[in-house]
C-alpha cells in the first residue's frame, strides 16, 4: 500500500486534469482526506471476496479507484464528469463510465458487483433517492455489500451552529456549485439513523455503522473541545459509514 500511495501522490502532484484549479483542488483533497481513502480501502478488502468485482460510484478524483485496482480488485468507476480528469484516467488506465446516477440507469447487468463503494455522494442527491438507491441494489449481487459514507448531521460543530447560531449550511453556495462546476453541493445532511431506516425500507440490512473523522487538537478552546468530543463520543464525528447488505 505504501508504494501505491507514493506513486499516486506523485501522479497527483504532476497534475490530474487539464484544468489548473482542479489540479490545485486535487492536491488539497489528497492531503486532507487520505486517512478516509485508506479506511474505505480497508473496508472493501474486509467485505469483498479476493479479486472481487467492485463499483466505485461518484468516484472523482478516482484515488480509491486507482488504489483498489492496484490491490488486484476488478473495479469500475462512475462519475458525472469524468472528462475533468482525462489525463489521470488515461495515465492510469482506469475503467470509468460517465453516468448521471440521478437520471440514468447504471450501465451494468443485474447482480454484477460484490461491493459498491458510495463515499460522500449521498448528500449531493436531490431528485429521487428511492430510484437511485434501488438501481444500486439491481447491480449489486444478492448478499453483496454497499458501503455508504456521508457527512454526519450530528457532528458536534454542526449541532453547536444549529443551537447557538440558528443555521446549518450555506444554501446559496451549495447550489452555486451546480452552475460553476456542474455538480450539486450538499442538498442536506442526515443522521445515521435517518439513512439506516431509509435503506432498510429498500431491502438493505445494516450490518454495522462506523463513525469516523476526528478533528485534530488545534489551538483554541472550541477546536480543542471539538477534537475531545470526537474521541470520547464517536456518534458526534464528521462522517458515518453504513455497511449495508443487499437482502434479495
Amino acid at each position: 500500500m505504501k508504494k501505491n500511495l507514493e506513486d499516486l501522490k506523485l501522479i497527483v502532484q504532476n497534475g490530474v486534469s487539464d484544468n489548473e484549479s482542479i489540479n490545485n483542488w486535487a492536491v488539497n483533497y489528497y492531503d486532507q482526506f487520505l486517512e478516509r481513502f485508506i479506511e474505505d480501502i480497508e473496508l472493501v478488502e474486509k467485505y469483498s471476496p479476493k479479486n472481487g468485482h467492485i463499483l466505485d460510484i461518484g468516484s472523482a478524483p478516482f484515488y480509491t479507484t486507482y488504489l483498489l485496482r492496484e490491490k488486484g480488485f476488478q473495479i469500475q468507476a462512475i462519475d458525472i464528469n469524468p472528462e475533468n480528469y482525462k489525463p489521470f484516467i488515461n495515465q492510469t488506465g482506469l475503467e470509468v463510465h460517465k453516468t448521471n446516477i440521478e437520471t440514468e440507469k447504471l450501465p451494468f447487468e443485474d447482480s454484477t458487483f460484490d461491493v459498491i463503494l458510495f463515499s460522500e455522494v449521498f448528500e449531493h442527491l436531490r431528485i429521487d433517492l428511492i430510484n437511485t438507491m434501488s438501481e444500486f441494489k439491481r447491480v449489486l449481487k444478492p448478499g453483496g455489500i454497499l458501503l455508504l459514507s456521508t457527512p454526519n448531521f450530528f457532528e458536534i460543530e454542526k449541532l453547536f451552529n444549529l443551537i447557538f447560531k440558528g443555521r446549518t449550511a450555506p444554501i446559496y453556495e451549495e447550489y452555486k456549485l451546480l452552475q460553476e462546476h456542474g455538480f450539486m453541493g450538499h442538498v442536506r445532511e442526515y443522521t445515521a439513523k435517518d439513512v439506516k431506516i431509509f435503506m432498510e425500507k429498500l431491502g438493505y440490512q445494516c450490518l454495522k455503522t462506523h463513525y469516523r473523522g476526528k478533528a485534530p487538537f488545534n489551538k483554541g478552546i472550541k477546536r480543542y473541545m471539538r477534537a475531545f468530543v470526537h474521541r470520547i463520543f464517536p456518534r458526534f464525528r464528521k462522517w458515518f459509514l453504513l455497511v449495508l447488505k443487499n437482502e434479495k
